[in-house]
């Protein structure tokens, strides 16, 4: 490392030194996203949410032990159309077993990547494949009622925050993005986030990543999961009153981790630690825990 670099190293706070750090290890295996290549465990999958990213979970993927691998699996095409969530795990799964064909698999996901990842392991389970872990960080439970496709308004919005939160920085000011002509709200956003100091690329790669969002985030919503024969391990941010109790339903089983933070910081230091220590506890448990018997052969729904 030259001086220089060197230099600008040590003048970062140290929670942006120890990501930066951390990403130097990282780097594109195949289809993933390589957070951790060695350990004698089973890798730990962890699929992106809503932005399409599995960038998400580097910090996390720093507080999982020396011995787990860990694979972070992104979004792998473009935006233009309607995205299905059974099919998008479908392409998801093609990958998985392409990188490795016998299980047991582990499976995790923060947000609505809860949801693919559930929907993945009822598709390896309906194949006959052990599935050991099914963790789902911080997934918000299907509603009882279904939904309409959300607004615009309320997913452009939802991406703004959730973006600044992810880069800690300042939340941008969106009060006028309601009454903006719909042609134009990318652009205010866009717009916004620059006012209070974010990076965002130039306009055509934010529309790309705002178009990704937004197709992804409608198909979460509009999704409607299938049970798995699996227990599943719900990490639940504790900032916020609720419970796990609805995923019951979807599980043979249930676990409840309280974790510290809110929907947007648990990934972040300094909860990323809690939150990795407890996954890290669970992949531990599930890599030495006896295979169960495969399900009965089902449809694909």
């Amino acid at each position: 490392m030259s001086a220089d670099r060197g230099a600008r190293l040590a003048a970062l706070s140290p929670a942006k030194r120890a990501l930066f750090e951390s990403m130097r290890s990282v780097s594109e295996d195949g289809p993933f996203l390589a957070l951790r290549r060695r350990g004698s465990r089973p890798p730990l999958f962890l699929l992106h949410a809503a932005d399409g990213s599995a960038s998400a979970y580097l910090t996390l993927a720093r507080h999982l032990s020396d011995d787990q691998p860990a694979y972070g699996v992104s979004f792998d095409g473009s935006a233009t159309g309607a995205v299905d969530l059974r099919s998008l795990s479908r392409r998801h799964l093609t990958r998985i077993l392409g990188a490795r064909p016998v299980g047991p698999y582990m499976l995790a996901g923060w947000s609505s990547g809860g949801l693919l990842a559930l929907e993945v392991a009822r598709l390896l389970r309906d194949q006959g494949r052990e599935v050991s872990l099914i963790a789902l960080l911080d997934t918000p439970p299907p509603p009882l009622e279904p939904e309409r496709s959300p607004d615009a308004v309320a997913l452009l919005t939802a991406f703004a925050l959730q973006r600044a939160a992810a880069r800690g920085g300042p939340p941008p000011d969106l009060t006028g993005l309601p009454g903006t002509d719909p042609e134009q709200r990318v652009t205010t956003v866009r717009q916004a986030l620059l006012a209070v100091g974010h990076q965002v690329g130039t306009h055509d790669a934010f529309e790309r990543e705002t178009a990704v969002f937004l197709a992804l985030a409608r198909a979460s919503a509009l999704h409607r999961p299938a049970p798995v024969d699996r227990p599943l391990d719900v990490l639940r941010a504790s900032s916020f009153p609720g419970t796990a109790a609805p995923w019951r339903a979807y599980g043979s089983g249930l676990r409840e981790h309280l974790v510290p933070g809110d929907h947007m910081s648990l990934l972040r230091a300094p909860h990323a630690a809690t939150v990795g220590a407890v996954l890290d506890r669970r992949c531990e448990a599930a890599s030495s825990a006896p295979a169960t018997a495969p399900p009965s052969k089902r449809s694909d729904r």
